[in-house]
């Protein structure tokens, strides 16, 4: 190999390598961690007995802004004596990690 076609094959070998190395979360995916995000978020809360109050995660809608996602989220909850489906409105931050309701 001569050291001008060396010159053109390691730029574009690093280039490749580089560009693979951070994974593109899909759509599916984004609305799967949200949704397991939520469910956490409710189901871990320290106000609620979650011995007796449960919160299922149905579907979520969701809009990408630059810092987070909007989300509006379908909820069935289950709690002795009720059993009820609605829906809970929070932005979650882009890294999964801070969830503020509206």
């Amino acid at each position: 190999m001569n050291n001008r076609s060396r010159f053109l094959i390691l730029p574009l070998f690093y280039l490749v390598l580089i560009s693979g190395c951070k994974r593109k979360i899909t759509e599916n995916d984004t609305e799967q961690i949200l949704m397991v995000t939520m469910d956490h978020f409710l189901n871990s809360s320290k106000k609620i007995d979650t011995s007796k109050v449960k919160f299922t995660v149905l579907d979520v809608l969701f809009f990408e802004d630059k810092s987070a996602y909007d989300c509006e989220f379908k909820v069935h909850l289950v709690s002795p004596g009720k059993d009820t489906t609605g829906i809970i409105a929070a932005t979650i931050s882009k890294d999964f990690e801070r969830v503020n309701r509206k």
